[in-house]
């Protein structure tokens, strides 16, 4: 009996030996992963408060876009004989703008990345300044003055930027409509143009670093900040379900690029580290335009390709639209 009650007890001490060892700090680790990705979230993802993500200061502090965004309202200076602001709904949703009218036929709306404004959009509207275009702006949906709470990894702001285009179609009586679109604006432009209610008048679209797969990506950016990413990348996509109400595995621009068929030309920096360069490659592969450019940089982080690369990437995409038909543009 002694015996028996002994291996009892030695067996309830290795029970507990490998539940407090084991076991329980895989649980603790599962739960403080879920709590890490909700943290990553609404940070990265959600306007917690009504002044997040304003018009006024860039949404990085880095040197070299603290200069894009400083040079951009320079430039918003120099224009306001020609701006206007704008306004349209969407959703549900007021959605504010800022338009550069030159008195032009065909407008180029710039869409730009994460938490991004149209205050910082002014510097790549400068590139436009001399062109045959005039531009829209845009405070995309949970950003600046446009209202929202929630961020979208591109999906529902496709939906928007299509409303934007058909205010520029109907309102501001654009016989056309270009798109140029910088990171998560890049996807939300692919996304747009591949939409079955995407307007005829939509011609064509400058896609800079988009991302295939938006969870990778948002694997990148976590490992850049040494946290645990392969169970945050894996967590996320749930997050993005449960608040935004979209499936960002779904609803990807490597899942959606089959159904562009307008001129697209893809430019990607070869120093990219949140958005490999080969994700251009493919997405230009799968994309089955009959007018399409894969454009490659050497130098330039993610979303700063302009900056480092001023005179070549002007050139570029000005070309660009340039080789579009006059059966394209009118």
């Amino acid at each position: 009996m002694r015996v028996y009650l002994d291996a009892v007890q030695t067996g309830w001490i290795i029970g507990l030996s490998l539940t407090f060892g084991l076991i329980l700090p895989l649980v603790l680790g599962y739960v403080m992963s879920w709590l890490l990705t909700k943290g990553l979230y609404f940070g990265w993802f959600v306007r917690t408060t009504p002044n997040k993500y304003p018009r006024e200061t860039p949404s990085c502090a880095e040197e070299s876009q603290v200069k894009m965004f400083t040079s951009g309202l320079s430039f918003k200076e120099q224009e306001k004989a020609f701006l206007s602001d704008v306004s349209i709904v969407s959703e549900g949703l007021t959605l504010q703008g800022l338009y550069l009218d030159y008195h032009r036929s065909i407008s180029v709306i710039v869409i730009p990345g994460r938490s991004e404004t149209s205050s910082y959009s002014f510097y790549y509207a400068e590139l436009y300044k001399n062109s045959p275009y005039n531009v829209l702006l845009i405070d995309s949906r949970a950003t600046g003055l446009s209202e929202g709470k929630f961020l979208t990894a591109g999906i529902k702001e496709s939906s928007d930027l299509i409303a934007w285009a058909k205010f520029l179609h109907d309102e501001k009586h654009q016989d056309s409509v270009l798109l140029h679109g910088i990171c998560i604006g890049a996807a939300t432009s692919l996304l747009a143009l591949a939409k079955e209610d995407c307007p005829a008048y939509i011609k064509g679209a400058i896609i800079e670093g988009s991302f295939k797969n938006f969870k990778r990506m948002f694997a990148c950016h976590v490992k850049s900040g040494h946290h645990p990413s392969f169970f945050v990348s894996q967590e996320l996509p749930t997050y993005f379900r449960h608040y935004a109400q979209v499936d960002i595995l779904k609803d990807s621009p490597e899942k959606k690029v089959a159904l562009v068929h307008q001129p697209v030309c893809f430019i990607q920096g070869k120093e990219d580290i949140y958005v490999p360069y080969h994700d251009a490659e493919e997405l230009y592969a799968a994309c089955p335009s009959e007018k399409k450019e894969l454009h490659f940089f050497e130098h330039g982080e993610h979303s700063k390709l302009r900056y480092y690369n001023k005179k070549e990437y002007d050139a570029l995409v000005l070309a660009f639209f340039a080789r579009l038909s006059s059966e394209e543009i009118k």
